[in-house]
C-alpha cells in the first residue's frame, strides 16, 4: 500500500512523525510485540514507510549495532522534546554555582589568594570524610611546620574544613559527622593556637564553630571551650577586623546563647554591635542577608543596627541567593525593620527567581510578604504554584505557617487551603500544640472538605490542652467555634485550662474564649467571674474605671 493511501496521510508531517517515534519508542519496551499489535488496532493500517522504520529498528536492537542508547534515541526522534530532564544532569553545574558563591563570599571576608586556593581544594573533595582527612593533615602539619607563614595556611586549612563540615552536617549526616574524632581534633588545635590566628581565621573559625554548636546540645559542649577562646581573641583584634568579618562574628555569636550570655560574649557582641552600627552602609548586601537572622535573637539590643541592614539590603537585593533573601526578608519583618522599598524588591525578586526557591525558601518567602504585606497577584501567580509542587516536602509547622500567611494576606483560596489540610490531615500524629492551635483557626472554613481533619486534631489537642499557652488557647477556641465544631471532652479540657490561665490572659484573649465558651455553651460561673476579673484588670491599666460599676453587674 502506498502513503497516500495510508491513514497517515490525514495528518502528516507530525502523523507520520508520531508514527515513526512511538515505533521506536516500543521497540524499547518489553513485550513489544504485544503492545506493536495493540498500537496497530488504534492507528488502523500502517503505512509501508512506518513498517520499515519499525523493522530496521527491530534489527540493529537484536544486532546489538544501534550506538545510540535508548533515551538519545527518543530525544533525537521526538518533534516535541520534553521540557524537564532529569534532575542528575544538572547536580554538577549547581555544584559549581553553589562552590563560585561559596569561594566569593570567603574572598569577600578578606581571605588571601592562597587560602582562596585552600577553599577550592575543599570543595573539590567528594566526601565529608575526605574533608576531615586534609583537616587531620593540617593537623598534623602543624605539629613540626615552623614558618609563621605556612602555620597561619594551615590553620586557616583547619577552619575552612570545619565550615564546611558545618554545612555538610547539617543534613542526613550529621550524626556520622560529629561522632569522628578527627572532627574534636582540629577543633582542640584551633583551641590551642587561638593567640596566633589571623583574623580571617578568626572569622571563619567563629563562624563554624558557632553552626556545630547550633546542630546539638553535645557538639555545642565539646565547641563550647574552643569557641571562647576564639570569641576573646577576637575581642582583642576587634580593631583590625573588616566589616564583613565583624558581620560574621556576630552571626556565629549570635547563633549560640550559650556563647551571648557569658561574660566575654556580652562584651563582644556590646562592641560588634557598636561597630557595626556605624558601618552597616559598608556592608554588602550578602553580608547584610547573613547578618539578618543573628540580629532576631539580639531583639531590642540591635535595633538601629536592623534599620541600617534593611536600607543596605533593599539597595542590592538582586545580588542574594533566594533562599537567603527569604531567610533575611523574614527575620526583618518579625523585627518590624522592613521598610516598603526592602518588601517591594523581595517581591520583585522573588518573581524573577522563583524557579530557584527550594521549598524553606517559598515558606519563608510567604511569611516575609504577609508581614509586608506583599501584593495578592504575588501571592497567587507565583507562592501558591511553588506551595502546590513542594507540597510533599513540607513539615507540619510549614503546612501551618503556609495557610496561616495566605490568610493574612487576605489570599485563602479554598481549593489550596484543603489540598494543604487534606496533606496535614497524615501528619496528625506529629503536630505540636503550636501547629494544633494555628490549624484549627486557619481550617475552620474548610473543615468541610476534609471531614476527618478536625477530629483527629481534636483527639491530638485533649493530648496537649495542658500544654497550651494563652495565645494557643485563645486560637483553638476561636477555630472551634468557627467551625461549629463540637467535642464534649476537648471543650472540658479547653475550660479547665482557661480557667489555670485566667490569671495571665490579655483581655481581648479573655473575651474571645467567653464567647466561645459561652456559645458551646461550657461556660460555669465560676470561670466566667474569673475571666471578667482578667478583663477588668486589662480595662484598669488602659485607665479604664469600671471596676465599680462591673462588679456590681457581676
Amino acid at each position: 500500500m502506498s502513503c497516500a493511501m495510508s491513514p497517515c496521510n490525514s495528518w502528516q508531517p507530525h502523523g507520520r512523525v508520531l508514527s515513526r517515534t512511538l515505533a521506536r519508542a516500543v521497540s524499547a519496551w518489553p513485550r513489544r510485540d504485544h503492545v506493536a499489535g495493540r498500537m496497530r488496532k488504534a492507528f488502523g493500517r500502517r503505512c509501508e514507510r512506518c513498517s520499515r522504520s519499525m523493522s530496521k529498528q527491530h534489527a540493529r536492537r537484536k544486532q546489538g549495532e544501534s550506538k545510540r542508547s535508548r533515551s538519545s534515541s527518543l530525544w533525537r526522534m521526538d518533534p516535541f522534546p520534553p521540557r524537564r530532564v532529569s534532575s542528575r544532569s544538572f547536580l554538577p553545574q549547581l555544584k559549581v554555582n553553589h562552590s563560585k558563591r561559596w569561594i566569593a563570599q570567603r574572598a569577600a571576608l578578606g581571605l588571601p589568594d592562597s587560602a582562596i586556593a585552600l577553599a577550592e581544594r575543599l570543595l573539590s573533595a567528594k566526601s565529608p570524610g575526605e574533608v576531615l582527612t586534609l583537616g587531620t593533615k593540617a593537623v598534623e602539619a602543624l605539629h613540626t611546620e615552623v614558618d609563621q607563614e605556612q602555620r597561619s595556611l594551615r590553620l586557616g586549612q583547619i577552619a575552612l574544613s570545619l565550615q564546611l563540615l558545618a554545612r555538610q552536617a547539617d543534613g542526613p549526616r550529621k550524626a556520622v559527622i560529629l561522632k569522628d574524632r578527627r572532627l574534636a581534633g582540629m577543633v582542640e588545635s584551633l583551641k590551642e593556637n587561638a593567640e596566633e590566628l589571623e583574623v580571617w581565621i578568626l572569622a571563619a573559625g567563629s563562624c563554624a564553630l558557632g553552626r556545630l554548636a547550633s546542630l546539638s546540645l553535645g557538639a555545642a559542649q565539646a565547641t563550647g571551650p574552643a569557641h571562647e577562646a576564639l570569641l576573646a581573641c577576637s575581642q582583642k583584634k576587634l580593631s583590625t577586623f573588616e566589616v564583613a568579618q565583624a558581620a560574621l562574628v556576630l552571626a556565629s555569636l549570635a547563633s549560640v546563647p550559650e556563647r551571648l550570655a557569658s561574660p566575654v560574649g556580652r562584651q563582644l557582641r556590646e562592641s560588634l554591635v557598636s561597630t557595626l552600627e556605624l558601618q552597616s552602609q559598608e556592608l554588602s548586601p550578602d553580608a547584610c542577608a547573613h547578618l539578618a537572622p543573628a540580629l532576631v535573637k539580639l531583639r531590642d539590643q540591635s535595633a538601629e543596627l536592623a534599620k541600617g541592614v534593611a536600607k543596605r539590603l533593599g539597595t542590592g537585593v538582586s545580588a542574594v541567593p533566594p533562599e537567603l533573601l527569604a531567610t533575611a526578608a523574614k527575620s526583618l519583618a518579625a523585627l518590624r525593620q522592613a521598610p516598603l522599598q526592602l518588601m517591594e524588591a523581595t517581591e520583585q525578586a522573588m518573581r524573577r527567581q522563583i524557579h530557584l526557591c527550594t521549598p524553606r525558601a517559598v515558606v519563608y518567602f510567604a511569611s516575609a510578604l504577609s508581614e509586608g504585606r506583599g501584593g495578592v497577584d504575588a501571592f497567587k501567580d507565583f507562592l501558591m504554584p511553588a506551595a502546590r509542587s513542594f507540597i510533599l516536602d513540607f513539615g507540619c509547622r510549614d503546612l501551618c505557617t503556609l495557610a496561616e500567611c495566605f490568610v493574612k494576606a487576605s489570599c485563602s483560596d479554598p481549593d489550596f487551603l484543603a489540598d494543604v489540610a487534606e496533606r496535614l490531615q497524615r501528619k496528625v500524629p506529629e503536630m505540636g500544640a503550636h501547629e494544633v492551635s494555628v490549624a484549627f483557626q486557619v481550617f475552620a472554613p474548610v473543615s468541610y472538605a476534609v471531614p476527618q481533619f478536625f477530629p483527629a486534631m481534636a483527639e491530638k489537642a485533649k493530648d496537649l490542652a495542658d500544654e497550651l499557652s494563652p495565645k494557643q488557647l485563645t486560637h483553638t477556641l476561636q477555630g472551634l467555634h468557627s467551625s461549629r465544631w463540637a467535642d464534649e471532652q476537648l471543650l472540658k479540657a479547653l475550660a479547665a485550662r482557661a480557667q489555670q490561665l485566667s490569671h495571665v490572659l490579655f483581655g481581648t484573649h479573655a473575651v474571645s474564649v467567653i464567647l466561645a465558651l459561652a456559645d458551646a455553651q461550657h461556660l460555669d460561673e465560676r470561670l466566667l467571674r474569673s475571666l471578667s476579673e482578667t478583663v477588668l484588670r486589662s480595662l484598669d491599666r488602659d485607665g479604664w474605671s469600671m471596676r465599680s460599676s462591673s462588679r456590681s453587674i457581676l
